[in-house]
């Protein structure tokens, strides 16, 4: 049933209620009420047979009952539906406020474990500032080194490719010949103490470097004791002292860089020297 149907349905919803009324009064024999007959000041006529409900256009009370239980079901549909023309403005439901639970706060650190932990940080800064002060110092030895040898080669003039030519082969097998042949050119090139220099300070260069695996400093280092015992012999000072200046670090870092089974190998070497700088050292 539509609105429209509802409009229609309350008047004669009305109309019924009427009759019903009229129906009644007339089946008890009572009176109406004066407002039934308006305009007239006659006395209410008996009837002594009442039409019927039908008669009367009416309908029955049961009829009018459903009818008016129809009716009261479209009205409380109405005062729910949106569409419907009264609308009725029902308040929202009221929202609860939700008060949202307290963070503790977080919990103080103990005193010690402050404590502890700046001294971590005081041991890494330091550890830093350490670390950071040894590549500065090894850069600028570096630097320093660098200047002095283009220093010599200047002064010199020696072509010190034709040592590296020598030293590729000692490197790769490490034969007596190979490294004979490297020991007669440096006492052949060793006329000046800059002469003698300049070969110590490149041998020591190849040896030390970063990029230097194990056998390399190893053979070379064998080629340094066999010129180092040979200077003995034939009493060359100058080569000699020139070598002694840069046995240390030589060996130092060829030493410190490996494992135990290693640097055995390193000890036989410094100990079958004669050179009393390489048996002081180790």
């Amino acid at each position: 049933m539509t609105v429209s149907d509802l409009d229609r349905a309350k008047p004669r919803c009305a109309q019924n209620c009427a009759c019903l009324q009229v129906q009644w009064q007339i089946a008890i024999h009572l009176p109406c009420p004066s407002s039934f007959w308006r305009g007239s000041s006659s006395p209410v006529p008996v009837i002594k047979d009442p039409p019927s409900p039908t008669q009367l256009g009416v309908q029955s009370p049961a009829e009018s009952i459903s009818t008016s239980t129809a009716v009261f079901h479209l009205l409380s549909l109405d005062a729910f539906n949106p569409g419907a023309k009264d609308v009725v403005d029902l308040p929202p439901p009221a929202l609860q406020m939700v008060v949202p639970p307290q963070i503790p706060p977080p919990a103080a650190q103990p005193m010690e474990e402050l404590i502890q932990q700046s001294q971590w940080n005081l041991q890494q800064q330091e550890q830093h500032l350490h670390t950071l002060r040894q590549e500065q110092m090894s850069a600028a030895i570096a630097l320093a080194m660098e200047q002095q040898n283009q220093k010599l080669l200047v002064e010199t003039q020696l072509d010190i490719t034709e040592l590296d030519n020598l030293l590729q082969p000692i490197i790769d097998t490490c034969t007596k010949d190979a490294i004979s042949a490297g020991k007669n050119w440096m006492f052949n090139n060793a006329k000046t103490p800059q002469h003698c220099e300049l070969m110590a300070s490149h041998l020591c260069n190849r040896i030390t470097a970063d990029s230097a695996h194990f056998e390399l400093r190893l053979h070379l280092i064998y080629l340094t004791n066999d010129v180092l015992h040979h200077c003995q012999r034939k009493q060359q000072k100058d080569l000699l002292a020139a070598l002694q200046k840069v046995v240390v670090p030589i060996y130092c870092t060829s030493f410190l860089a490996v494992e135990e089974e290693k640097q055995q190998k390193i000890t036989r070497v410094s100990s079958s020297s004669e050179d009393l700088s390489l048996r002081l050292f180790l």
